[in-house]
């Protein structure tokens, strides 16, 4: 992570694409001690003798870049053209991929750490895969995810995931008061495959999970669930630009003991850098839930700038922000910024019936360039319908 991108793309043409070519060559120099030339070919979405329609220097960038695997300052990518016959050449350095992020999360007097390792090129496939453990007095969560790209060179994709937990679950009022609390302990193990097809991506999850509640006999479930998503973004210096949006469907049934569950969750954000170090966006988020409220979704799960308690659950939820944020200072390698948002909203179900949210929050936070990724976040919410206050402070993503 002490290196980081640009990308420089050269073109036989000024106009910055070539029409309906066969792929003579692909030449790749660098410093590549891990990853393999498959490995980005199927990046860059184009074998040697491939026939395409056209090639364009801003797909191959971006591609490049949202892999994640190289060194921005060092890609070089060069296209030569001679009758329709294509020669690529990328120069390329690749990133060390193998991180680990420490986590410390503390939220309105509750505290928890742990650690995450991320590999994000096993084996030089591209495959991801991740491990690691969080941590509280009141809480103890384990994972392990695998996710395996471009199956066979083609746009599919497979992951499996295994998670266990212990915690004593909440439900909270938005004025801070516990209405219940009880030890929930579960296990599960789910199979995804994706479809990607870029800004297209489809997603097919099952999970099996073991529910065990104040330490009665276990419950089994089974959640079949579909993601939509769409992501059209594109990364500068300090932000993303463009439109991500996704739809997830799930219903969940119980071995005994609970009704079916149906959940439904959409999202739709945008961003836009509107001057250099200065960038715009919203969103919008809802979700809607049918089943034992004892098991409806917590705020946590909805995309929320700290303006109320994340343990207040709903069955229906919709929320919105606008944010402003300006990059405060410019380091070598990351940022400070200052997103400044306003939230609002509305929820109904077993923490309240028809509440609205509404109010400012802020945050300092220190991102790593490109990515935007916080490493280090300060978070203050202010809800001004109940005039409760929440105070996050975050090292490592946010789980």
């Amino acid at each position: 992570m002490n290196k980081y991108i640009v990308l420089i793309i050269t073109l036989f043409t000024a106009a910055i694409s070539v029409d309906a070519v066969e792929i003579g060559s692909i030449n790749i120099i660098g410093n590549l001690k891990k990853t393999k030339n498959e490995t980005i070919y199927n990046i860059i979405g184009f074998h040697v003798g491939d026939e395409i329609p056209s090639i364009t220097a801003d797909d191959i960038h971006q591609r490049i870049l949202e892999s994640g695997l190289f060194v921005d300052e060092s890609i070089v990518v060069t296209i030569e053209v001679d009758d329709n016959i294509a020669i690529v050449n990328l120069t390329l350095d690749e990133k060390f991929s193998i991180i680990p992020i420490p986590i410390v999360q503390v939220s309105n007097g509750g505290f928890s750490a742990g650690v995450f390792l991320i590999e994000s090129n096993f084996f030089g496939t591209g495959d991801q895969f991740f491990i690691g453990g969080l941590f509280s007095a009141d809480s103890q969560l384990s994972m392990v995810n695998y996710y395996h790209n471009y199956i066979g060179g083609s746009a599919f994709s497979i992951g499996g995931s295994l998670l266990f937990s212990n915690e004593i679950s909440k439900i909270i009022d938005p004025s801070g008061s516990v209405l219940d609390e009880f030890d929930c302990l579960k296990g599960n193990a789910s199979l995804t495959v994706g479809w990607e097809d870029a800004p297209w991506g489809i997603y097919l999850k099952t999970t099996i999970e073991t529910l065990n509640i104040n330490n009665n006999s276990p419950v089994i479930s089974f959640s079949p669930e579909i993601d939509f998503s769409f992501d059209n973004r594109y990364y500068s210096t300090y932000f993303s630009n463009g439109i991500t949006a996704g739809l997830n469907v799930r219903s969940t049934l119980f071995s005994e003991d609970f009704e079916t569950g149906y959940l439904a969750r959409s999202s739709v954000s945008w961003g836009s850098e509107i001057i250099s170090r200065l960038q715009i966006s919203t969103s919008l988020n809802n979700i809607l839930y049918m089943g034992d409220d004892l098991l409806s979704p917590s705020l946590k799960s909805v995309i929320l700038p700290c303006s109320i308690h994340e343990n207040v659950h709903a069955n229906v939820v919709f929320q919105g922000n606008i944010t402003v944020t300006p990059v405060l200072f410019d380091l070598n390698w990351s940022y400070i910024a200052l997103p400044l948002t306003f939230t609002a909203g509305y929820f109904d179900g077993i923490s309240g019936d028809s509440e609205y949210f509404y109010g400012p929050a802020s945050s300092l936070t220190l991102c790593f360039k490109k990515v935007a990724i916080p490493a280090v976040s300060i978070t203050y919410g202010l809800n001004l319908n109940t005039m409760e206050e929440q105070i996050q402070a975050n090292i490592g993503f946010q789980l």
